[in-house]
C-alpha cells in the first residue's frame, strides 16, 4: 500500500483527533457552564462517531506501517504519529499516539524493529518532556478551543464572555477571546468582598425597579401612590438608582447563561438585581435584605451567606466536572441500547412478516389438501359406492 495513502489516513486522523479534543473541551465547558444535559447529548454522540473513526484509522495506519520505523509523519509537522508498545498492560498491545516532536528530535523517538526492540510506553513518557514541541501543542489546542466554542455556539446560539471576572453567554467577537481554559483563582477561607463596579458602566431601570424604589425607600407602601410618585417623578428616581447601583458592590453573579442575572450591594444593604437581556443593563428590581438585625449585623450574615454560595456552586461544578466521564459513558451505552432496540424491532418486523408468509403458505396448502381430499373421494364413490347402498350402510 503505498505511502501517500497512508499519509492522507495520517493527515485525516489528525484532524479527527484535534476535532475530538476540541468536543470533549467544549463538553467540559458545557458542564462547567450549567448547559442542559438533553443539549450537550449532542456532543457526547459526536465523540462517539469521531473515536470509532479514529480507531478505524488507527488500526489501517498501524497495518501500513513498516517494521523500519516507528514514526508516521503528517502534514501538520511537526505531529506525527508513535508506534509504541504499552508495556503497563499485560497484553502488551501495539499503539499509535500523536506527538508533536521537535525535528531534531525525530531520531531520539525513531526506533528501527528489525535491529532493536519495540519503544515501549513507559521509555516514550519519559522522552516526551524532553522532545515534545509545546509551541506546536499550545497552537493545536488554541485552535481546539476555537473549535470548541463554535461548537457551544451552534448548540446553545450565543457567545460565552467574561464580565467582570465570571462568564457568561452573550453576542459579539468577544466569545474566542475569552473562552482561554485558564485556572481560576482559587479562593482562600476569608469572609468574601464583593467588587466594586466600574464607574463607566450604564444601566437602564425598569418602572418595577422604580416604584420599589419609591415604596421601599421613601416610605409609600400603597401600590397606586408609589406609582403615581414614580411617573411624576420617573427621572430623577432612575437617576438616583442609576448612582446607587454604581456606588454599590458586585455582591454575586447567577452562572445561568440563559438568563444572566448580577446582584449589586449598597452601603445600606439594598440589593439591586441586574439583568443583561438587553445591550446595556437593566435594573429589574431592588430590595432591603434585613434579617432582623443591626445593618452591620445583617451585611456579615449577607456576605457569609455568599461565601456559602459559592463553596456550593463549586461543589456543584466539580460534581459535573468528575461525573462527566461516568456521564458521557452511561449516554453513549444508551445510544447503543437505542441502536439495539432498533435493530431488534426492525428484525421483529422481518420476522413477522416471514411468519405472514408462511400463514398464507400454509393456506394455501390447506387448501390443496381440500381439494385433493375431495377429488380423492369422488372417485372413491364411483367404484365403492354401490356396495354401501346394496348393504344398506
Amino acid at each position: 500500500m503505498s505511502n501517500t495513502n497512508t499519509l492522507a489516513i495520517a493527515n485525516e486522523t489528525f484532524n479527527l483527533h484535534q476535532r475530538l479534543t476540541a468536543l470533549q473541551f467544549a463538553t467540559d465547558i458545557a458542564k462547567k457552564e450549567g448547559i442542559p444535559t438533553s443539549k450537550v447529548k449532542k456532543l457526547h454522540q459526536e465523540k462517539s462517531k469521531l473515536t470509532k473513526k479514529i480507531d478505524s484509522n488507527v488500526r489501517q495506519i498501524l497495518s501500513r506501517m513498516t517494521l523500519s520505523s516507528n514514526i508516521q509523519p503528517t502534514s501538520k509537522e511537526p505531529w506525527v504519529f508513535v508506534r509504541y508498545q504499552d508495556d503497563q498492560d499485560q497484553s502488551l498491545d501495539t499503539k499509535l499516539r500523536l506527538v508533536a516532536i521537535v525535528p531534531e528530535c525525530l531520531g531520539t523517538v525513531h526506533v528501527d524493529g528489525r535491529e532493536s526492540s519495540p519503544l515501549t510506553l513507559t521509555n516514550l513518557n519519559s522522552m516526551l518532556p524532553l522532545v515534545c514541541d509545546n509551541k506546536a501543542v499550545l497552537a493545536y489546542e488554541s485552535l481546539a478551543d476555537i473549535v470548541a466554542l463554535e461548537e457551544l455556539h451552534a448548540l446553545l446560539p450565543g457567545k460565552l464572555t467574561t464580565s467582570r471576572g465570571r462568564k457568561h453567554w452573550s453576542k459579539g467577537s468577544v466569545l474566542i477571546e475569552v473562552v482561554g481554559r485558564e485556572k481560576e483563582k482559587e479562593e482562600g477561607n476569608e469572609v468574601v468582598t464583593p467588587h466594586q463596579v466600574e464607574p463607566d458602566v450604564e444601566f437602564t431601570v425598569s418602572s418595577h425597579a422604580g416604584v420599589r424604589r419609591v415604596q421601599r425607600m421613601l416610605g409609600i407602601p400603597d401600590e397606586r401612590m408609589a406609582e403615581a410618585h414614580f411617573k411624576a417623578n420617573a427621572q430623577s428616581i432612575r437617576s438616583d438608582i442609576v448612582e446607587s447601583v454604581k456606588k454599590a458592590e458586585i455582591l454575586w453573579q447567577d452562572p445561568n447563561p440563559d438568563e444572566p442575572i448580577d446582584y449589586y450591594l449598597d452601603a445600606d444593604n439594598v440589593v439591586y438585581v441586574i439583568g443583561h437581556d438587553h445591550s446595556v443593563p437593566n435594573v429589574i428590581t431592588l430590595y432591603e435584605a434585613d434579617f432582623g438585625f443591626n445593618r452591620d449585623i445583617n451585611r456579615t450574615i449577607i456576605l457569609q451567606q455568599v461565601k456559602v454560595l459559592e463553596e456550593m456552586h463549586k461543589l456543584w461544578k466539580d460534581t459535573l466536572v468528575s461525573t462527566s466521564v461516568e456521564h458521557a459513558e452511561g449516554l453513549d451505552k444508551m445510544q447503543g441500547i437505542d441502536d439495539d432496540i432498533e435493530l431488534l424491532r426492525r428484525q421483529l418486523k422481518a420476522k413477522e412478516a416471514e411468519k405472514k408468509a408462511i400463514e398464507a403458505g400454509l393456506g394455501k396448502l390447506n387448501t390443496d389438501e381440500r381439494v385433493a381430499e375431495q377429488a380423492f373421494n369422488k372417485e372413491h364413490s364411483k367404484l365403492f359406492k354401490k356396495w354401501r347402498l346394496q348393504e344398506g350402510l
